[in-house]
């Protein structure tokens, strides 16, 4: 069995996650790490202090500790910092979006993100843009934000976090693919495709399926190493 860590920051995102588990690979051993307190310094600061990749450092080394097989980070807004841990890592180390911006190049054609979380949008930007340029691609991407979105979420307001991000979707410039950034924006995904037509890549969906091929990859390596 298959032991998954996950990384959190807020606990939105734990739900969403492990629903996209139990749907797309049941088996696996999922094991949450948190740092709840980390979205509104990192908010204040404005960037990532030390501080800031210390803490998240600090939840990685937790994973680890507890032998996890892989990694996943579900705080879109700490990319500089997940990216120090993932170079010095033994174990595959997946960014909360790097799966769905792999599945949306795949897919092609003008790409819109959509965010509850206006701090993480540039860093999210500049990470499509980088695995275009390493895949060959150079498309032009949309952000918007949903303003108040996260607020009606933390509040337990689920309609109104998912109308205000299916509105900000709709006001994307004729996009042919839609991706949600923050993990705990799953529950949108119906009111986004019946407001734009479009059916939107979701983070969990994503990193479940990417996470399950990696590790199913590393077990044929080893089948065929022992033969």
């Amino acid at each position: 069995m298959a032991h998954i860590g996950v990384a959190h920051v807020t606990r939105l995102a734990k739900e969403p996650v492990r629903s996209a588990f139990s749907e797309i690979w049941p088996e696996a051993e999922v094991s949450d790490f948190g740092d709840y307190e980390l979205p509104p310094v990192r908010a204040a600061a404005g960037c990532e202090t030390p501080e800031i990749q210390a803490r998240i450092a600090a939840l990685a080394s937790q994973a680890c500790d507890a032998g996890v097989q892989a990694l996943l980070f579900t705080c879109t807004a700490f990319s500089k910092s997940i990216d120090l841990v993932a170079r010095r890592l033994p174990i595959p180390v997946l960014t909360p979006n790097e799966a769905m911006f792999r599945e949306a190049l795949m897919t092609g054609g003008r790409a819109g993100i959509v965010a509850t979380f206006a701090p993480g949008l540039q860093a999210m930007s500049d990470e499509y843009a980088m695995i275009a340029h390493e895949l060959g691609e150079n498309p032009e991407v949309q952000t918007v934000c949903a303003e108040g979105a996260m607020s009606a979420a933390l509040s337990g307001n689920t309609w109104k976090h998912d109308s205000l991000i299916a509105e900000a979707a709709k006001s994307l410039d004729e996009c042919d693919v839609i991706m949600m950034a923050q993990l705990s924006m799953a529950s949108a995904r119906s009111s986004v495709r019946e407001l734009t037509g479009i059916e939107p890549l979701t983070s969990p969906e994503s990193s479940v399926k990417m996470l399950r091929f990696i590790i199913r990859e590393q077990i044929r390596e080893s089948s065929l190493q022992a033969l």
